[in-house]
């Protein structure tokens, strides 16, 4: 396993986290392995090709510097690397689509963006 951590994102690496006991990966930042139990996680990078499992679209702002992007999409993603992560997603995208993660900037923040798997932005 490689060192890694979420900060990663600006550097075009997808990161979740590993049982180094079950190999189990997971996403968020868990206190121990959803599948064993064990405490030895450690972040490791993933490639960011995958299919979207399901969409949703977000017609209401969580804050006020998302206005400006509203209507926009979000997709949970089956990656290739073992992990299901959520992400804004390239409008016209839907379930099944093979996607790759990028990065964007969008209200001031750093986001994961996925787009179809031929594009690169």
């Amino acid at each position: 396993m490689t060192t890694a951590g979420p900060a990663d994102l600006t550097q075009n690496a997808v990161c979740v986290l590993a049982c180094r006991d079950c190999g189990t990966r997971q996403t968020l930042d868990p206190v121990f392995c959803r599948n064993c139990g064990s405490t030895a996680l450690a972040w490791v990078k993933i490639g960011g090709n995958g299919r979207i499992y399901a969409t949703t679209t977000i017609h209401r702002a969580p804050t006020p510097a998302f206005r400006p992007l509203v209507p926009y999409t979000l997709a949970l993603v089956d990656l290739e690397g073992g992990a299901r992560i959520m992400g804004h997603c390239a409008p016209g995208l839907a379930i099944g689509n093979a996607v790759h993660a990028t990065i964007c900037d969008a209200a001031g923040v750093t986001l994961m963006r996925f787009v179809s798997a031929g594009e690169t932005r």
